[in-house]
């Protein structure tokens, strides 16, 4: 557990200044946990192809409106995950399902390009934790 601890810091340590962005429907991708993604449109199949020829790390941000099939800069919130792909299957329909692990939080803060999918700059936020008694007891419970 804590070497695997130790591998997602120094990922997110890489985090690039640029990333892939991909707005994500009805869900929210929190740091450290492992989710499974489905994509049927096939410019976010090429974004997923060229993120993991480019190194493996996405932005993942969730849309305002789920109803919403081209969103824009407008349509997702600016604060939202980067995310390691840990594995990636295509299917004959032409779908591609990936399974991709939060790494830590990030902000948008600029947009470098916006077709055939969204490209921006980011910056990692950084939690802050102060050690407690009852924050370690806390931790410790969980």
């Amino acid at each position: 557990m804590q070497k695997q601890k130790e591998k997602l810091i120094e990922e997110v340590k890489e985090i690039e200044k640029e990333l892939h962005i991909l707005p994500v429907k009805g869900t929210v991708v929190f740091p450290y946990l492992i989710i499974p993604l489905i994509i049927t449109e096939q410019r976010y199949a090429r974004l997923i192809d060229e993120t993991l020829m480019g190194g493996k790390v996405i932005g993942l941000f969730s849309q305002k409106s789920p109803d919403k099939e081209r969103p824009t800069e407008e349509d997702i919130y600016h604060i939202g995950t980067a995310g390691s792909i840990l594995k990636m299957l295509r299917f004959p329909d032409g779908s591609v399902r990936f399974l991709v692990q939060g790494l830590s939080r990030i902000r948008i803060t600029n947009f470098v390009k916006t077709d055939p999918y969204l490209v921006a700059q980011v910056d990692v936020i950084k939690d802050k934790v102060k050690r407690t008694v009852e924050t370690e007891a806390l931790t410790r419970n969980i």
